[in-house]
């Protein structure tokens, strides 16, 4: 550090080729073998196989060379699979319902409590409670505190309304007229 200033620092072997490099004939012989006899193959498949060719080598080493050379392309991240659903376009179309087990209370309640939740899902209007368990009651009665907080639903003749319910309980109306809310 005295002698060479802030150049000591650095490591010797910094910029200078590794050591434990292939030569560059493995790495053509490898590549060619690859050409004739594994190009429809992946780097994985393609490193075991070279393998019983006595051609040993990484398959995320191989699979480098086969991108720097051009015979194989980076897996492409594309679209999600899954896309998130359109929410609905008016308040009272769809009310969603689930119930949370948590120590909501940390020890400070020794027995258990359950967060019972409703939420439209068209304006995220939600209505919650905590209660001694996930039972029909419990939804039940946070039902009727959300009607009426919120008022019914009114809904097109032929339109159902679903509360989804966690716990399999599936609840459907009819309602006559129409009356929807705004959104936002």
């Amino acid at each position: 550090m005295v002698r060479r200033g802030d150049g000591g620092l650095v490591h010797q072997s910094r910029g200078q080729p590794s050591h434990n490099r292939f030569d560059g004939n493995f790495r053509q012989r490898v590549l060619r073998r690859y050409k004739s006899r594994y190009s429809d193959f992946g780097p994985t498949l393609a490193a075991e196989k070279l393998a019983e060719d006595n051609m040993v080598v990484a398959d995320e080493t191989l699979r480098g060379w086969l991108i720097i050379e051009g015979l194989w392309q980076g897996r492409s991240h594309g679209e999600r699979h899954r896309a998130r659903r359109e929410r609905r376009a008016c308040f009272g179309q769809m009310i969603q319902a689930d119930a949370s087990h948590h120590a909501w209370l940390e020890d400070r309640c020794h027995e258990p409590i359950v967060l019972v939740a409703m939420i439209d899902d068209a304006t995220s209007c939600a209505s919650a409670r905590f209660y001694s368990g996930e039972t029909t009651a419990a939804y039940m009665d946070l039902l009727g505190r959300y009607v009426r907080v919120h008022g019914r639903t009114l809904l097109p003749p032929a339109a159902k309304q679903y509360l989804r319910m966690a716990n399999g309980l599936l609840l459907k109306t009819r309602r006559a007229t129409p009356a929807p809310r705004g959104t936002f």
